[in-house]
C-alpha cells in the first residue's frame, strides 16, 4: 500500500492549479499538510 506522504505527493504534483501558485509541499503527517506559496511584495 502506497504511503500517505507518497499519495499526498503524487496528489499535489498532479494539480497544475499549485505550480501556477507557486505551491509547494513543505510537510506531509497523519492529520496535517503544510503548503507554503510564494509571497508578492508588491501589495
Amino acid at each position: 500500500m502506497m504511503d500517505i506522504r507518497a499519495r499526498v505527493e503524487r496528489s499535489f504534483q498532479s494539480q497544475g492549479l499549485m505550480a501556477t501558485l507557486g505551491a509547494r509541499l513543505v510537510s506531509v503527517a497523519d492529520g496535517e499538510v503544510r503548503i507554503r506559496g510564494r509571497t508578492n511584495s508588491s501589495h
